[in-house]
């Protein structure tokens, strides 16, 4: 009886000490479960020293965060290409696009002051440019009062 107890009590002992055998710091992680199972992830080093002193405890394993991003699917109707010629320009310039709805456009000088802006409602827009002075300028394109794409004009 004595030598079962031992050998239960050295049984749970070691359950106990291989179940805390790693520590993780970790920076973020969770589970993910689809119909073909579950997958449990972290992300982080693994917490391998710690300095205890009368400051406080001292962790020196490195954690690395990063996202990752992923796109689905692309819905066809929403690509938009566009155009913007001639850059650099003496004039105007025209921003072309096939896809004209819900497009504005702002015109602003290297220090971010306002100077035009307008709707994109053609095909071929008409930015004109003839009044302003030899400078860079950046072009915001946006759609549905968000930005959308910026170009950096030069008018010599």
């Amino acid at each position: 009886m004595f030598m079962k107890n031992k050998l239960l009590l050295l049984l749970i002992f070691l359950i106990v000490h291989t179940s805390f055998a790693q520590q993780n710091v970790l920076a973020s992680g969770g589970d993910n479960t689809t119909t073909n199972g579950t997958a449990s992830y972290s992300v982080g080093l693994i917490h391998y020293k710690s300095a205890t002193g009368p400051g406080g405890t001292s962790s020196t394993g490195t954690q690395v965060p990063f996202e990752i991003v992923q796109q689905l699917s692309i819905d066809e109707n929403q690509i938009i290409t566009l155009q913007v010629y001639p850059n650099p320009t003496s004039n105007n310039i025209y921003i072309v696009s096939k896809q004209v709805e819900n497009l504005r456009y702002s015109l602003f000088d290297n220090s971010g002051r306002l100077l035009l802006k307008g709707e994109i409602n053609e095909l071929k827009t008409l930015v004109p440019l003839d009044q302003l002075s030899a400078a860079f300028y950046i072009l915001n394109i946006t759609q549905n009062n968000r930005d959308f794409k910026s170009y950096k004009i030069i008018k010599k």
